[in-house]
């Protein structure tokens, strides 16, 4: 079937791309795989090395006819979690043995250095020279090419503007994130900063389009950049990853709430709270509960907050899990954990939406006033958010056992506008105009 006028050929700019997993290829593999539907035709230039503890080759059964364009990417990122995987903190048993693990030890802390000062956007800038030629011949050989970056991370951002200018391609910014006003977006030095600024500047003010995940952000840019479209399109869930009937293993005994997703230091307020809460409960209620947590912990205070509270016959970590294994926990729980770190007024995070999508009752750690606090509330779910509320937190977990009678029933049209489905509908027809627009200013000066 040939593609029809204003049907353009959309090629996603993203480091993050399956076999790699975790949140971040979530939002780009759901439009890959419903665009198509909509008569455009995806592309993806992404990276070729993927670490084996993040792979997820599940998420590419859905979008394997699709062409990837894949390139090396040679980073401080990747160097430093090779040398990780090899980090050792057992004690040597003899001398030899210690000096070779100073050794390893010097190397990678070295690298942690080196990845932390290359942030220039950030620590995959050593993918653009590798990416760039091979994206160029790509691009050149499609039909009303558009390219589509993802960021973060915000190299992807800076290999679109220099693909858009090699190619003429117009340049459409897709942010999970904002980028200079991100609050987590900690940068070593005021340079740092200013570079970030700069290069900010640059890339979206190439842009033919923001396409962003929250409203608040819709009003930064359209004030910062006057002149350049901004949409909203939500972050999502894709209601075909959940099986039809889902029930919970009726052996299973214990209450059981789950958490998935990566866990920072920003984080241990959260832990701290939560542990504190179910530490003080009865001992038969605390024999009743089982807290699972699926995902990358990086708080390094995690096992000893487990072990000073007590929670070890409670606490379950699996680390890091499939896509498809994370759904069956969620779906298997009885509630699920949330948490936005105290005082964020501006975030979601991608998962909120797949929590929601398992209709299951969400125990949240989130400001009420904030936009995932909001979304909550729209859902059903405010009943459950604690915020940072020590005494209430401890009201909503003394009465866990009523958690499994809970069953939220919000309007069905509420998730027809999370449904990633609609979303790659809403994104198609972006697309679409940008590549009519373009084609009737190109008539009009003839």
């Amino acid at each position: 079937m040939k593609d029809k006028p204003f049907n353009p050929s959309v090629v996603f700019v993203t480091h993050a791309f399956p076999p790699g997993g975790g949140s971040g290829v979530q939002r780009i593999v759901k439009f890959v795989k419903y665009l198509p539907e909509t008569g455009i035709r995806p592309s993806v230039i992404t990276i070729k090395n993927i670490l084996k503890k993040t792979a997820d080759a599940s998420l590419l059964e859905e979008i394997i006819s699709v062409e990837t364009i894949r390139s090396f990417s040679l980073d401080p990122m990747f160097i430093a979690d090779i040398l990780k995987s090899n980090h050792k903190t057992v004690t040597p048993n003899n001398k030899n043995e210690s000096i070779k693990l100073n050794i390893k030890n010097f190397f990678f802390e070295l690298a942690l250095k080196i990845r932390d000062y290359c942030r220039l956007p950030d620590q995959y800038i050593g993918w653009i020279p590798f990416a760039f030629f091979s994206g160029v011949k790509h691009i050149k050989s499609q039909h009303n090419p558009i390219i589509l970056a993802s960021l973060p991370t915000y190299t992807n951002g800076l290999l679109g503007y220099f693909l858009s200018k090699a190619t003429g391609a117009p340049l459409v910014l897709d942010f999970r994130d904002s980028w200079t006003d991100d609050p987590y977006l900690i940068l070593p030095t005021k340079f740092h900063r200013w570079v970030h600024e700069k290069l900010e500047k640059i890339v979206l003010g190439h842009a033919k389009h923001f396409i962003v995940y929250a409203d608040w952000l819709k009003k930064v840019y359209e004030k910062r950049y006057p002149g350049i479209p901004v949409t909203v399109i939500l972050n999502g869930y894709d209601s075909s990853d959940f099986p039809i009937k889902k029930i919970r293993d009726p052996k299973k005994t214990k209450i059981r709430l789950a958490y998935s997703g990566s866990l920072f230091q920003y984080h241990e307020e959260f832990i701290e709270i939560l542990f504190s809460t179910v530490a003080s409960l009865p001992i038969s209620t605390k024999d009743q509960l089982e807290m699972v947590f699926a995902g990358d912990i990086q708080l390094t205070n995690f096992d000893n907050l487990v072990e000073k509270y007590g929670l070890e016959s409670v606490v379950v970590k699996l680390g890091y899990i499939k896509h498809e294994e994370v759904l069956s926990l969620l779906l298997s729980s009885d509630g699920l954990l949330f948490t936005i770190p105290k005082g964020d007024k501006l975030s979601y995070t991608g998962k909120i939406f797949e929590y929601l999508g398992t209709r299951k009752p969400i125990i949240s750690f989130v400001s009420p006033e904030g936009p995932a606090g909001k979304l909550l509330f729209e859902f059903g779910q405010g009943d459950l958010i604690i915020d940072y509320d020590k005494s209430y937190a401890s009201k909503i977990f003394s009465k866990l056992d009523q958690l499994k009678y809970i069953v939220t029933h919000p309007d069905e049209d509420l998730y027809a506008k999370i449904e990633r489905k609609g979303q790659a509908g809403a994104l198609a027809k972006i697309l679409r105009n940008i590549i009519k627009s373009q084609t009737t200013f190109s008539n009009s000066i003839k």
